[in-house]
């Protein structure tokens, strides 16, 4: 389901507070940072993304926000959030008690409006410890492009989530690497003895 929602902006003769509490309650969604907003101002609807929300530093309240007016048939570049998938089943967090390392949690990309996805699934399914996805292997929707990805070649190799051994497994192998390292002088000085 994509998040659609619409706004009144309020007019000179009525107060923000209703749009304020609106947008407030809006916000508490991740999609609607990444969503087309039907926005109408004295009766003119416009189709807008939000651009930025500043919210006061000290209490719950919005203090600002800032529009951005979109074409249907003009690309746009947005920063997308992506949900990770199957993480806590994958074999190298289930089985190998590794851990789960987001590189990253949103990823900038470029489409029309209308291809504009709430998020974008990055799928953990099949990973163990040592994998990683990068940014030049993620799966993406139809229409959307990654701008950075265009101008940089690099840029693909970034990680944007790996499976790394846990603290834990570390510090066994640590042990287990101490022990068979005392053993074998041990074993040695009884070859020497005969």
């Amino acid at each position: 389901m994509k998040f659609q929602p619409s706004f009144t902006a309020w007019t000179k003769t009525q107060r923000p507070s209703a749009f304020c509490i609106k947008i407030y309650h809006a916000a508490q969604d991740e999609a609607f940072f990444s969503s087309i907003i039907s926005l109408s101002v004295d009766g003119n609807s416009q189709q807008v993304l939000l651009k930025d929300l500043q919210r006061h530093p000290a209490k719950d309240v919005l203090m600002h926000a800032d529009f951005l007016r979109v074409d249907a048939n003009t690309e746009i570049v947005v920063n997308v959030p992506l949900h990770f998938i199957n993480e806590d089943s994958c074999p190298g967090v289930k089985n190998e008690s590794g851990n789960a390392v987001h590189g990253m949690t949103e990823i900038e990309v470029a489409c029309l409006p209308a291809d504009l996805p709430e998020s974008i699934d990055v799928d953990l399914a099949g990973m163990s410890v040592g994998d990683a996805i990068h940014v030049n292997e993620l799966k993406l929707p139809s229409g959307l492009s990654i701008p950075a990805l265009e101008s940089n070649e690099e840029y693909g190799a970034i990680p944007v989530v790996s499976i790394q051994a846990s603290r834990a497994a570390l510090e066994d192998e640590a042990e287990e690497g101490e022990a068979d390292a005392a053993e074998a002088p041990a074993a040695e000085e009884g070859d020497k003895e005969d």
